[in-house]
């Protein structure tokens, strides 16, 4: 048996109870759930459900943590919190807004040092205005202003999670473009932030229903503690975020566990139409979806 001596990073995960989101970060152990002490990094289009994907996974990992908010895209902060309190978080949310993107992410990465904070949010990476850019002309050249700021907070971030007793993450919210020139798509904020990522997650929306609530597709592009280019889906209810009975019926579906035609049905029981589903969602109504959730935790 291999020893080992030393002090290894830390490790831990957060398993969610969204099936195929914590086994699309699977390790090499088996070891299922979102990793833990590292930076995550999540990009989609425009619309997509980012800040809200990241509020509700912040959330969760210390229910009565502190959650330290980086705004830089002047977001909703009451709805914001309306999403991590119908996720089961009662603690606080520190919004940091400085005059200076270089001061908010200074504050941010000192804060993520702090055992009362369970998680950070910067919202986003593509919206950081360096001092050179904003005082200066728009005809003058500022490339990779971004890209070395970007490359300094993430080395202090993972400097500060490494050195953390209680579980932590900072999420990191990106804009996504085409790569000109070549297929697919690429983030703004530089290589060195790329390779500092621990997690790097790329969502899009799957299906939109009436209410505006929505499924939503996520690749696991990079994992450092595991597998990469799992995919997974979430259903993400209108004003509320991750829905989890909801969840649990579009995995079983996937899984084919359950069947979708005209109704849902389970086991030979039908469910009812989608939109019946949601309703019960919206209601607040767990009993229609606990079946789901043990056939998930079944199998």
């Amino acid at each position: 048996m291999v020893k080992i001596t030393g002090k290894p990073a830390k490790t831990g995960r957060l398993e969610t109870g969204w099936w195929s989101f914590d086994h699309s970060f699977i390790g090499r152990t088996g070891r299922i759930g979102l990793p833990l002490y590292l930076i995550i990094e999540i990009h989609g289009p425009k619309g997509s459900g980012k800040t809200t994907l990241a509020s509700s996974l912040a959330s969760k990992i210390r229910t009565n943590g502190t959650v330290e908010y980086c705004d830089l895209e002047s977001q909703d902060s009451e709805y914001i919190s309306t999403i991590m309190e119908n996720q089961g978080f009662t603690g606080t949310i520190d919004w940091i807004s400085k005059d200076r993107d270089e001061d908010a992410l200074d504050e941010l990465a000192a804060l993520m040092g702090n055992e009362e904070t369970s998680a950070g949010i910067l919202d986003s990476i593509g919206a950081i205005s360096p001092i050179a850019e904003r005082e200066s002309s728009l005809a003058d050249a500022n490339m990779g202003r971004r890209a070395k700021l970007m490359a300094g907070f993430t080395r202090k971030v993972t400097n500060q999670l490494r050195n953390r007793e209680s579980p932590a993450t900072l999420f990191m919210l990106n804009h996504q473009h085409a790569a000109i020139g070549w297929t697919g798509t690429i983030t703004p904020g530089g290589t060195v932030k790329d390779f500092m990522d621990g997690v790097k997650l790329k969502i899009k929306i799957d299906e939109k229903f009436d209410d505006g609530s929505y499924t939503l597709k996520l690749v696991v592009e990079k994992n450092r503690m595991g597998k990469s280019l799992l995919e997974s889906h979430l259903f993400m209810l209108s004003g509320m975020g991750v829905h989890t009975g909801m969840t649990a019926v579009i995995d079983c579906v996937a899984l084919k566990l359950a069947e979708a035609k005209r109704t849902v049905s389970l086991n030979g029981t039908s469910y009812g139409y989608m939109k019946n589903l949601i309703g019960y969602a919206d209601a607040g109504d767990p009993e229609p979806f606990l079946p789901f959730i043990k056939a998930l935790e079944e199998k």
